[in-house]
């Protein structure tokens, strides 16, 4: 089975009066207007979801998180969160691999 579409998500931390809201996680920073909300999308923390959509709409999903004290990288998030998400897509293949041996061999035995 192939993989048909990847895409991503991004999620930081909101900082409300300099202090980081540990329980505001924000996807997207479209909605953010610095002159109407009090909260800021903090610089440190965050992380990064890929999402594999497979053929029959099924989705692998791998999670790269970035800790307090690094600053959060789009670019980095979707290189370790790609790499996650193919080494589960691979392991799955090998399953479903040795699930069809296994079952070749139950109907040349018998």
């Amino acid at each position: 089975m192939k993989v048909k579409k990847v895409y991503y998500r991004h999620y930081r931390y909101a900082t409300i009066n300099g202090q980081i809201d540990f329980d505001a996680l924000i996807y997207g920073l479209q909605h953010y207007n610095r002159r109407k909300t009090k909260w800021q999308p903090s610089t440190k923390g965050g992380k990064t979801e890929c999402h594999l959509v497979l053929e029959d709409d099924s989705e692998i999903v791998a999670i790269a998180e970035c800790s307090f004290q690094d600053n959060f990288c789009y670019r980095l998030g979707r290189i370790i969160s790609y790499g996650r998400a193919t080494k589960q897509y691979r392991q799955w293949l090998k399953q479903i691999e040795a699930q069809k041996a296994d079952l070749q061999f139950v109907y040349t035995v018998v």
